[in-house]
């Protein structure tokens, strides 16, 4: 099969007409319940246009084919994706710099955003793990998340501070692909991975 993200976005001819605006929304709408429900395999053209209820020109009037339609999906959840990690970076900012209270806060920015997003950046990174150019692509605004992140971290060098933020980066990443139970049988929930973290961010800067 085809990757569809062979090549980077050539641009989305944007609609204009309220009619070609529900359209286009029913098409991204369909392309995202694909990625997510059976990865990027299962985002084809004709799969898009029976879940959409649309026909495959409609699609290539906005997108040139189905590299193009993956990368509008693409950008499109990853909208919603930043969105929610600046609005965690925001509340981190306005937190007391020296307390605990920032630490929980930084911990929140990657811990939060893909735990409510996870279901849209499982097959994203599973994908990029084959796909050069989104590989691309996610490495170059995981290495911004995480200088934001340690921007934020009060009492140390930066380089210390970054190196603390790849760790709590490589935790949430490695959760989020293989959930909580497995390298432990018992399971860990949620609450208790954000108390782990916070104890290696804590004994880090002691």
């Amino acid at each position: 099969m085809t990757s569809p993200a062979g090549q980077q976005p050539s641009g989305v001819r944007r609609p204009r007409q309220a009619r070609s605006i529900d359209s286009w929304e029913r098409i991204l709408e369909a392309g995202t319940k694909l990625l997510v429900e059976g990865g990027w395999e299962a985002m084809t053209i004709t799969a898009v246009c029976k879940e959409a209820k649309v026909t495959a020109p409609t699609i290539y009037s906005r997108v040139d084919g189905l590299s193009g339609l993956f990368w509008a999906v693409y950008e499109r959840g990853m909208r919603n994706v930043l969105a929610t990690q600046d609005s965690y970076l925001e509340a981190a900012s306005e937190t007391p710099r020296e307390s605990l209270s920032r630490l929980s806060a930084v911990i929140d920015v990657v811990a939060q955003t893909f735990e409510e997003h996870k279901a849209f950046l499982q097959p994203v990174i599973r994908y990029a793990s084959v796909n050069e150019s989104l590989l691309g692509r996610g490495s170059a605004q995981s290495r911004a998340l995480v200088q934001a992140m340690a921007d934020l971290l009060p009492g140390i060098d930066p380089r210390s501070a970054f190196e603390v933020c790849q760790t709590l980066y490589t935790e949430v990443v490695f959760r989020s692909m293989y959930g909580g139970t497995f390298l432990n049988d018992e399971g860990e929930t949620f609450e208790e991975f954000e108390s782990r973290l916070l104890r290696i961010v804590r004994a880090r800067l002691s």
